[in-house]
């Protein structure tokens, strides 16, 4: 532990936070779902879309993050949810973009290459740009219908994730402003 009390290596990753207007729908989605399905709701203020995990990081590697993080930062773009999908592994309930914009593909991939060509252990798992509202769930009979959440995507966080009762805490590191 360092002297703070914080994990001298916490565990990181770069996200996508959703503005506002997106979080409350995503709350009622969430609430509706949770209600057909059971399971555990994500909180709305942890709902996010994961860009690259990260996992243990030394706290001596935010400015190479940081870096890397302003390099590959791209112009803003716009992102649609628009389909609900279940996943049976941890009984996952998504809302996710069914196309992902060429920008938010674009940034990922840069993202990945520039961090793995610093000797960060990288997923090699496809992205696919999803916010996950519920895990623990059973699947839905039918899925619900969906109306597409139109979501501006301005900024790129760093995201330091705190294990504690009841779930992880997310806290954001720092953010990086997309242009624009």
């Amino acid at each position: 532990m360092s002297v703070a009390g914080a994990p001298e290596r916490p565990r990181l990753f770069l996200a996508l936070w959703p503005p506002p207007v997106v979080t409350r729908r995503l709350a009622q989605v969430t609430a509706a779902l949770h209600a057909q399905c059971g399971g555990r709701s994500v909180s709305s203020e942890n709902q996010h879309i994961t860009a690259v995990f990260l996992g243990a990081v030394a706290a001596t590697r935010m400015s190479d993050i940081e870096c890397v993080m302003r390099a590959a930062a791209c112009e803003r773009f716009e992102l649609t949810l628009d389909r609900l999908q279940y996943r049976k592994r941890g009984g996952m309930l998504w809302a996710r973009a069914a196309q992902t914009p060429q920008a938010l593909d674009a940034l990922v991939r840069r993202l990945r290459a520039a961090l793995a060509a610093l000797g960060f252990a990288i997923e090699a798992r496809a992205f696919v740009a999803h916010v996950t509202l519920l895990r623990d769930a059973k699947k839905p009979a039918a899925m619900p219908q969906f109306a597409p959440m139109h979501w501006p995507v301005d900024a790129l966080a760093l995201v330091r994730s705190t294990p504690g009762h009841g779930g992880a805490r997310y806290e954001t590191v720092f953010r990086v402003p997309l242009a624009g």
